[in-house]
């Protein structure tokens, strides 16, 4: 069951997307306009949890970043003082 807050971050997201449901309710009709809806739901909570795993794993220092690996044919990175590999 969704409470006040659940309900009004849903009408906020419908609110700031409503040109782009327009445009799915222009293309397809109601129906999948409607539907569209959940779906982006369901994207913007997968992308806030894998923003906070990824700052979750940075503040545990358990992340690798880029600087912590070399690059696949990066010569135009030598000269900002990272590894690089040569093609074989």
């Amino acid at each position: 069951m969704l409470g006040r807050p659940d309900v009004a971050a849903v009408v906020g997201v419908v609110a700031l997307n409503r040109e782009l449901y327009a445009f799915f309710f222009r293309q397809r009709a109601l129906l999948f306009a409607c539907a569209c809806i959940p779906v982006h739901l369901l994207y913007y909570r997968y992308s806030g949890l894998c923003s906070f795993d990824v700052w979750i794993s940075a503040r545990l220092g358990g992340a690798a970043t880029s600087r912590d690996r070399p690059v696949q044919g990066g010569e135009s990175l030598a000269g900002q003082g990272r590894k690089t590999v040569s093609p074989q």
